[in-house]
């Protein structure tokens, strides 16, 4: 790519770490004197800006792991001082709003789409209120990401919304665009920029989308992505293993959010509406998406001859006597057990984001049948059943000593259905059954780390301190 070929809007040419340490100077400069975006300034300067000749680590455009951002200079070199802010200000917000530890096992094309969406519409935002930035220029042949359809859905949320949009045929696997997973190092082809075209598109009307809603985002680009977090860091001690490192990033930046948020509500230019935006890892759990991926995962959907739509019953004779249209709003996950923790060690807030979460549940899946137990040391008989409008009794009855096993054992022995899965809100600190039961578990963890509960077969962790 030659930049001779690139619409130049830039008059500060980079080729050299030097120039980019400079123009990395100039840019905090220009940052400092404005009163919102200074607020930033603490995330700015965290981290390490590095040139990429070659685009090893930035592709096209620009890159991050949580540590060293990675830039393009001909990409760089096309963009404005305001563009160039916004760029900066883009990979920043990767890692203040902790992607690559939130997406560390996701499909890193439509991850990196997700998280784009959400940043650049902040940028939008900021950029009405700071004529100091600007949203960075379009990669040469694309379109960067951007979309206000999904309002303001999480990243986790938009992700899910944009995997349900992606091919269903053979061969069409979403992990087949560049970049691959942000927790694979090597990623499947590539660079780790999320600017992706191949096999992992979504719907582009052709197929059995809706090609109304569908969007083709194989004509757009990240312009700076992120990928999975270094192995080592000045920072890491002898002996620290990625993860260590990882985890280590992830606290840095949870403190930064944390501190430019206070600084934020500090600050009386700050405008107030965009305050509540610069803590993204606070967002609901996605209970459509996670029940669809872990429940109806692991057993047949459910067809209920209770619920058919009897507006297609009319004119069916005795050659079609056995046909029927399931209704479209009946249920079709049932048999849900959820376990909240009420022992003294989880904290009441958890608590009632368990019941929240719970409700959630229940509103957006319509679970046709579950039921609800508290539980610290045993059950005392307190087991709730409810069906898909029911309102969750928001108690918490217990609050004594913690015991994980008491639950699972009247899922399997008094139950009056093998559960297609239990789901545990809990801080994870108590006795664990000895054997794997006979059905899906889902821990939703307050406390202890995912690594520390069982390793069965059939059980995931959702760390609720990293999404709520």
């Amino acid at each position: 790519m030659s930049s001779n070929a690139l619409y130049k809007t830039n008059e500060r040419e980079v080729t050299s770490q030097k120039e980019l340490d400079e123009d990395i100077q100039r840019l905090l400069n220009h940052v400092a004197t404005c009163s919102v975006l200074s607020t930033f300034m603490a995330g700015l300067m965290s981290l390490h800006w590095v040139i990429d000749h070659e685009g090893k680590h930035a592709g096209e455009t620009a890159c991050t792991d949580g540590f060293t951002v990675w830039i393009n200079p001909e990409y760089w070199n096309i963009n404005n001082t305001p563009q160039k802010i916004g760029l900066m200000y883009h990979e920043m917000f990767h890692c203040l709003w902790i992607h690559f530890w939130r997406f560390m096992h996701a499909v890193h094309f439509i991850a990196n789409i997700a998280t784009d969406i959400r940043i650049n519409a902040f940028i939008k935002e900021l950029s009405a209120v700071s004529s100091r930035i600007q949203l960075p220029a379009n990669p040469p042949g694309a379109q960067i990401v951007y979309s206000d359809k999904y309002g303001d859905d999480s990243e986790e949320v938009i992700y899910h919304k944009l995997l349900e949009e992606q091919p269903k045929g053979p061969g069409d696997n979403p992990g087949d665009g560049p970049g691959g997973n942000p927790g694979d190092k090597k990623g499947k082809k590539g660079k780790g920029n999320g600017s992706g075209k191949g096999k992992g598109k979504p719907e582009d009307g052709k197929g059995k989308g809706k090609p109304e809603e569908a969007t083709d985002w194989s004509k757009f680009k990240s312009p700076g992505g992120f990928t999975a977090p270094p192995e080592k860091t000045k920072e890491s001690e002898e002996g620290d293993t990625a993860s260590d490192t990882a985890k280590k990033l992830r606290d840095k930046w949870e403190q930064a959010q944390q501190s430019i948020a206070q600084a934020a509500r500090l600050n009386g230019s700050f405008p107030g509406n965009l305050i509540e935006e610069l803590e993204r890892t606070k967002p609901g759990v996605d209970w459509k998406a996670r029940l669809r991926d872990f429940v109806l995962s692991t057993s047949a959907t459910d067809v209920s001859e209770e619920l058919f739509d009897t507006r297609f019953l009319s004119g069916i004779d005795e050659t079609y006597e056995e046909l029927f249209i399931e209704a479209i709003d009946s249920p079709v996950v049932e048999n849900i057990v959820f376990a909240k923790d009420t022992s003294g060690s989880m904290d009441s807030m958890w608590l009632s984001q368990a019941c929240s979460e719970i409700q959630e549940a229940m509103r957006t899946v319509k679970i046709k049948r579950l039921w609800v137990i508290d539980i610290d040391t045993d059950m005392d008989g307190i087991i709730e059943e409810y069906g898909p409008n029911d309102q969750i009794d928001f108690s918490a009855k217990g609050r004594g000593g913690t015991d994980f096993r008491p639950p699972f054992k009247w899922a399997i022995e008094e139950c009056p259905v093998l559960p297609k899965a239990l789901i545990y809100f809990t801080d994870g600190y108590g006795p664990f059954p000895d054997e794997e039961p006979p059905f899906p578990t889902l821990w939703a963890t307050f406390g202890l780390a995912p690594e520390e509960y069982p390793q069965w077969k059939n059980s995931k962790v959702i760390d609720m301190r990293e999404i709520v």
